[in-house]
């Protein structure tokens, strides 16, 4: 448990670590590139320090660094200032993959290796649940009393458990030897970590590809991590090498499991079949450390992985602005390539089955306890319900900067106080998060509309989890989803969404997007804006919002003016209408346009920095 704790906490850090290296490294300090590499080379450079810490602490080492962790995670969690957070944070992710080779010499010493891989996806498990039952926001965004509470009692438990269990004894001589170093197997955990923070940790990755409710995507995934945590206390150290076929079978499913499921019927079950084969993969990669075949130093290896693992997000993300020789989605298959080599390799390598030894049921016995998490979450989720309406109504266009305010923090606490205060009943959002790994992994749009009890159109553009969206109080009917005519050349990749708005008597359409977001590239926002003016089609009663990158005198906005659209801040808007950034606005770059069958008044700008972007709102009427 206390392992299992670590790597809780650890894999907390990573992913604060990495939203804090891109929302306030690089978009509030203004970070170049150079030295964004050069922290990462720091912080994933200290596994290669395990070996130096383990020799001057001996057989304390593990218990002082997993103990650190844990401490920095609670700093972390105290500390509201996203620069601090990411001092904290590179500091945890630094120490706490010193820890993982660490944790491995110690249990191998003592002859427990087989709980190496139990302990990781128990700890994955644990974050999982912490992180579902706050409806897939981390803790260290979530404010008040409670969260600091939780993370003090488990770090309390953690470090309890960890000095207690572990500062005692020291491996001989020719032990430390043997066990200091890790098969090259542990090269694919950084590829392991990758799959499970993209894809089988996600709740809002299952949740879009299954279309089940996060609660129930919840569900899902914890009942996958109980299943894999079953199958890992089985098949370690069971396996002969004849095994290998079987093995290549099982890593051929987590290949299929990686590949694009959207509208996939089958996607829940293939999202358990991916779990339980990567949980068998850790399990069957970690039983190589056992006898001659461990020579390569553990403390390089995992360094290494953790680097494969960081330039697999990297390449994955990257994939959306930039065109790259593979697609963005190709990097989930590589890295279960990978792991599929390491299993059958492992296998083949292996001395041999040991069925004298038990298996232990303990982890997936908890993994199954936490199950009651998704339960209450289940027990607790109100699918929002539309009421009856008329214009007059009260409209908004908010771009949301994946849900980061202008310091760098996620807060959608603050978002949804700005979308409130306006009192609009339709809203138009963009740059919506659906469980991006770069933006906390947070289903934003799922999120919002429980709190706002509004349901919700999803339109994505970049890939299936990031996008436009329209959350509405009243019905919302005739649903069409376009993707721009030029895509082949823009990224991220565009699209809109064309909603009717039943409104009884009277059917107000509404059409959003989130145009090229180049300034001088005025050139590719064009064809996007005739696009949109096609499927307008000149029909009646209908808005056209969103965040369009261009200023009022561009030609794409000039375009939308001569299609005879009304520009409702030039109607009726007051001041300079200045939307982007939001701290200090230099440009009006976000609109609500209307037909002329339609009025507009109240114009309002909202001051509210919880985006980069200010959201802007108008009353419609006839």
């Amino acid at each position: 448990m206390p392992l299992a704790l670590t790597f809780t906490f650890g894999f907390q850090l990573l992913r604060m670590w990495i939203t804090g290296l891109l929302y306030y490294g690089y978009e509030v300090a203004h970070a170049s590139y150079a030295a964004m590499i050069g922290l990462a080379v720091v912080v994933f450079g200290a596994a290669f320090f395990a070996g130096i810490m383990q020799r001057k602490l001996g057989a304390r080492a593990m218990a002082i660094v997993g103990s650190s962790v844990a401490l920095l995670r609670l700093i972390e969690q105290i500390n509201p200032a996203p620069a601090i957070d990411l001092i904290v944070s590179s500091i945890g992710v630094a120490l706490f993959l010193m820890f993982i080779p660490l944790c491995i010499d110690a249990l191998r010493a003592n002859d427990q290796g087989r709980h190496v891989a139990t302990s990781i996806l128990l700890g994955l498990s644990i974050d999982t649940a912490i992180k579902g039952a706050f409806g897939t926001i981390d803790l260290s965004w979530v404010p008040g009393l409670l969260p600091i509470m939780i993370v003090v009692v488990l770090v309390a438990i953690q470090v309890w458990l960890l000095v207690g269990t572990h500062s005692h004894g020291r491996p001989d001589a020719q032990n430390v030897q043997a066990q200091s170093g890790q098969g090259r197997s542990l090269l694919v955990l950084g590829p392991f970590f990758f799959l499970q923070a993209q894809l089988f940790q996600n709740i809002g990755y299952v949740s879009t590809v299954t279309n089940w409710a996060p609660p129930v995507a919840f569900e899902l995934i914890i009942l996958a991590n109980a299943f894999g945590l079953l199958l890992a206390s089985i098949v370690y150290g069971r396996l002969p090498r004849r095994a290998w076929t079987w093995t290549f079978a099982v890593g051929l499913i987590l290949i299929v499991v990686t590949l694009p499921l959207e509208g996939d019927p089958l996607a829940g079950l293939e999202m358990i079949a991916g779990q339980a084969a990567a949980a068998i993969g850790l399990a069957l990669m970690m039983q190589e450390t056992e006898g001659r075949f461990a020579r390569a130093r553990a403390t390089v290896v995992v360094g290494i992985s953790m680097v494969l693992m960081f330039l697999l997000v990297i390449g994955y993300y990257l994939g959306h602005i930039v065109l790259l020789p593979l697609a963005y989605w190709m990097f989930a298959p590589i890295a279960a390539v990978i792991v599929l080599i390491a299993m059958v390799r492992s296998v083949l390598k292996f001395d041999g089955p040991r069925p004298a030894d038990r298996a232990d049921w303990t982890p997936a016995l908890v993994g199954l306890g936490l199950m009651i998490l998704p339960v209450i979450a289940l027990i607790g989720w109100r699918e929002p319900i539309a009421i009856s309406g008329s214009l007059p109504v009260r409209i908004m266009s908010y771009n949301l900067h994946s849900g980061f305010d202008v310091t760098g923090r996620l807060d959608l606490g603050a978002i949804a106080q700005t979308i409130e205060s306006e009192q609009a009943d339709v809203i138009a959002l963009q740059e919506v998060s659906r469980g991006w790994l770069i933006d906390g992994s947070v289903d934003m749009l799922a999120w919002l509309s429980q709190r706002l009890n509004m349901p919700y159109v999803w339109g994505p553009t970049a890939d299936p989890f990031w996008g436009n969206a329209i959350l509405s109080r009243y019905p919302i009917k005739d649903v069409l989803l376009y993707a721009m005519p030029n895509n082949d050349v823009v990224r991220p990749q565009r699209g809109f969404i064309v909603a009717t708005i039943d409104l009884g008597d009277q059917a107000l359409r509404v059409i959003t997007t989130h145009l090229h977001h180049v300034g001088v590239d005025g050139e590719l926002r064009v064809p996007q804006v005739q696009a949109i003016l096609a499927a307008w089609a000149n029909q009646p009663a209908t808005i056209i919002l969103g965040d369009l990158n261009a200023r009022p005198e561009a030609i794409e906005m000039q375009m939308m003016r001569d299609a005879g659209l009304v520009d409702s801040f030039m109607s009726v808007g007051q001041g300079n209408g200045l939307t982007f950034g939001s701290d200090q606005p230099d440009r009006r770059i976000d609109y609500i346009y209307h037909t002329r069958d339609l009025s507009s008044s109240d114009f309002h700008v909202n001051p509210s920095t919880a985006s980069d972007h200010r959201g802007l709102a108008v009353t419609i009427a006839k």
